[in-house]
């Protein structure tokens, strides 16, 4: 499955758990129950039918998060008291966990920050990231507390470039992003994800990882 598709699917699904969210969120402050729960239902039936159509296209590497969405929508419909509130909160976190794990886990190059600072020490040597066009996701994780998690991190940025290498070489440099250039600096435990795609495909690509890695509510 080519990784732009994953790619844009992941992206509708965090849409969609984000607008689920949105909508459940007034409904223990609302007097008007009726109202929240047609704005709920709503919300809920986009978000399952969104999750079913990604489901091909995240394939085996999220199987499961359609059907953690369509769980979450249900318990959504019936989000009368804090308990089921809670419950359904829950149920959409671990959907957009799910999905960023899943775009991680796919990137077309992976490498620490470490390990891309000693591969350019090497005089002549090609670099491990492609000069092809591609997205990154830039992530730190706590130094001593990284697993099989990718979703574990402490900072997370997005960035594309027509030449993916260079815009690695910027986002971490001095006149990239402040808080990667800080954490590369000061040793921090910085992963690089990089996704390679068409020139044409480029703006679509980033829109979706901007859309899947955002400081969603659902998803912290």
């Amino acid at each position: 499955m080519p990784v732009l598709e994953i790619i844009v699917a992941a992206g509708e699904i965090v849409g969609a758990v984000s607008a689920l969210a949105t909508a459940a969120g007034p409904a223990l402050d609302s007097v008007d129950k009726e109202a929240v729960a047609d704005a709920m239902k709503k919300a809920a039936d986009a978000a399952s039918e969104t999750a079913g159509k990604a489901k091909d296209a995240l394939g085996d590497a999220a199987k499961t998060v359609g059907d953690v969405v369509d769980r979450a929508s249900n318990a959504t419909n019936k989000m009368l008291d804090d308990a089921a509130r809670k419950k359904a909160e829950k149920a959409l976190r671990k959907a957009v966990k799910e999905v960023r794990q899943s775009i991680l886990e796919n990137a077309t190059t992976t490498i620490t920050a470490a390990d891309l600072a000693k591969a350019k020490e090497k005089p002549g040597a090609l670099g491990p990231i492609n000069s092809m066009p591609g997205c990154f996701v830039i992530a730190t994780y706590k130094k001593f507390d990284f697993d099989k998690d990718l979703t574990d991190y402490i900072n997370v940025y997005v960035g594309k470039a027509e030449n993916a290498s260079d815009g690695v070489d910027l986002a971490i440099s001095r006149d990239g992003d402040p808080d990667v250039y800080a954490d590369v600096k000061y040793n921090q435990n910085v992963h690089i994800y990089v996704y390679n795609c068409l020139p044409e495909d480029l703006e679509e690509q980033y829109a979706s990882l901007v859309e899947t890695f955002a400081d969603l509510g659902a998803g912290e």
